[in-house]
């Protein structure tokens, strides 16, 4: 599923000119190039640098800590349950 399609269904905005193409969720430490990862706390952002995520699910607060080019769905309610649940009907 391509992350635009994702944006449809959980909202928000999308950053960066890429559309990736989205086969899984993970965590920030674990995220392949073609995963979708999350970003609601701040104290997760040090994992930004490492990460191989394809797109982020990030936190409107923290848009702003991410390079505008990174593929990303900024949310202004992030609730993890919100993108798992429409992953579930993929």
């Amino acid at each position: 599923m391509r992350l635009s399609e994702i944006q449809e269904r959980v909202g928000g905005r999308r950053t960066g000119s890429a559309d990736p193409d989205i086969l899984g969720v993970a965590a920030l430490d674990r995220a392949g190039e073609s995963d979708l990862s999350f970003v609601a706390d701040p104290k997760y952002l040090r994992y930004l640098a490492a990460t191989r995520a394809g797109a982020l699910l990030i936190a409107a607060d923290l848009a702003g800590r991410i390079d505008a080019d990174r593929p990303a769905i900024v949310v202004d309610h992030f609730t993890s349950g919100r993108i798992m649940r429409s992953w579930s009907r993929i």
